[in-house]
């Protein structure tokens, strides 16, 4: 004879363990995006310092360098993605794990990168049909809007510092920031479809260009959520934050070649 006994289910553990998940998730979604706006105020609070005290510029001629220098461009962008990483790695921390182990970084290899390239070349079919689409549906909607970033008229020696910048720097810092800390620290709490769209949704918002008083850039934004939704579903099958990385490293170096190299 053998007796079963069954814990029912109290309906305010049930209760207090949603609010602890939403409690959690809100967490790393306030906390992701004070990483991520806060790096790039805070790089310019500190460039802008630096070239005051080392250089004596004002304001009106720091804000022409921010515009027209190619170098000083590309020093902000490492300063904002350093930033970024460093904010990441703080808030990895605080939840008492290494940094690799969190994201499983690893060495590029073949393998991984034939995995990217279709992936890639997935999501550049996929993209292209989003803006045909868009373009016949909704007229109103910019779909060859140019994207903002910045390294107007660089030529000769300065083009490999801004390959640096956009095929180096940004992907790296992004991807540890949106698919590594928002990504994966959401789907621990609500589960991937939640934590996908939140991510995705973000990204694309962060590439809308709020700043400077134009138009907002749907087309950058379209397409960069769509990239996310390719960068997240690679991170899963693969497990490792590398493959993302490469991705979006691969995205922007095509956007390089045909914005500084093909004119």
């Amino acid at each position: 004879m053998s007796i079963t006994t069954s814990k029912k289910k109290n309906p305010q553990q049930g209760t207090f363990s949603l609010l602890k998940k939403l409690t959690e998730s809100l967490k790393v979604v306030t906390g992701s995006a004070a990483i991520f706006v806060g790096a790039q105020f805070l790089a310019m609070i500190l460039l802008g310092i630096f070239l005051s005290a080392a250089g004596g510029f004002d304001a009106a001629k720091i804000e022409n360098l921010l515009t027209d220098s190619i170098l000083t461009q590309f020093v902000l962008v490492l300063m904002i993605e350093a930033l970024v990483v460093a904010g990441v790695w703080v808030m990895v921390q605080f939840y008492d794990r290494k940094l690799k182990t969190v994201f499983n970084l690893q060495k590029p290899t073949l393998s991984l990168l034939w995995k990217v390239v279709k992936v890639f070349l997935l999501y550049l079919l996929v993209s292209w049909a989003a803006m045909l689409l868009i373009s016949q549906t909704l007229p109103r909607v910019d779909t060859e809007m140019e994207q903002d970033i910045g390294f107007k008229n660089a030529a000769g020696w300065q083009l490999s510092i801004v390959f640096l910048a956009l095929c180096v720097a940004v992907p790296i810092g992004e991807e540890l920031m949106f698919r590594g800390l928002l990504f994966k620290g959401l789907n621990r709490y609500v589960g991937y479809l939640i934590a996908a769209t939140i991510t995705t949704l973000l990204f694309g918002a962060a590439h809308l260009e709020f700043i400077g008083g134009k138009p907002l850039n749907w087309a950058a934004g379209i397409d960069t959520a769509i990239l996310s939704v390719f960068l997240i579903k690679l991170y899963k099958r693969t497990g490792t934050i590398t493959a993302p990385i490469m991705l979006h490293a691969l995205k922007n170096s095509l956007a390089f070649v045909f914005l500084f190299l093909v004119k």
